[in-house]
């Protein structure tokens, strides 16, 4: 079911609103049900699609994604008993060159945003999000601040009511937790109002940046 309330963004979730620009490889280690068993991937360079994804670890949170197609450096599935080695010995190198599952390189909104078009040289990657999008993300957080303003004032009226909330300090724990939802939120919130204020304005020297750090993107919004 979907939790994001803002009918804009929850429609614009799986789909894509940028793009990344891969420049050094992104290394990822993954673990299996058995705890000696791992295999080690390293992904490709190139540019690829970002998605607008719903974090369901974060209720109502977004965050961009892109698919980076990967191969095997590594691994290691020895047959095991008790932890021990059994049968013929694992060349763990047996597998290298051979496709991977995709790696996901996540990155918030926000740092997306504030990184297109002025991404700095020596960055492991470089990143576009195209500025129609910005006004939709901004609705969004500022329904979610909404929201966390009313939890914060709830938990405020509990703790002025009922003090910390006996031994384990809930009251106390939930107040600060939404105290600090809150201050995430204005900052998000500030920073992107502060960038699309400059992408607003389409002064020369804002055009100029944007079109020169951004052609990597071969998007006809950029030229």
């Amino acid at each position: 079911m979907k939790k994001i309330h803002n009918e804009i963004v929850r429609d614009l979730t799986g789909q894509t609103v940028g793009k990344i620009r891969i420049k050094q490889p992104v290394e990822h280690t993954q673990h299996y049900e058995c705890a000696a068993w791992y295999q080690n991937s390293v992904s490709g360079l190139g540019v690829f699609d970002l998605k607008l994804v719903e974090d369901y670890h974060s209720p109502h949170d977004i965050y961009l994604v892109a698919s980076l197609p990967a191969t095997i450096t590594t691994n290691y599935f020895q047959s095991l008993w008790g932890g021990v080695a059994i049968g013929k010995s694992y060349d763990i190198r047996r597998d290298t060159g051979n496709e991977a599952p995709p790696i996901a390189r996540r990155i918030s909104v926000l740092e997306a945003v504030l990184n297109t078009g002025v991404t700095p040289d020596g960055k492991e990657f470089d990143v576009f999000v195209d500025p129609e999008y910005w006004s939709d993300f901004i609705v969004h957080y500022r329904a979610e601040l909404d929201k966390a303003v009313k939890y914060a004032q709830s938990c405020t009226e509990v703790f002025q009511q009922t003090g910390d909330g006996g031994e384990f300090r809930s009251n106390l724990t939930q107040m600060g937790y939404a105290c600090e939802q809150v201050k995430k939120l204005t900052k998000t919130i500030d920073e992107l109002e502060r960038k699309r204020g400059y992408q607003a304005q389409k002064s020369p020297m804002w055009r100029d940046l944007l079109r020169q750090n951004t052609t990597w993107t071969r998007d006809e919004r950029c030229s």
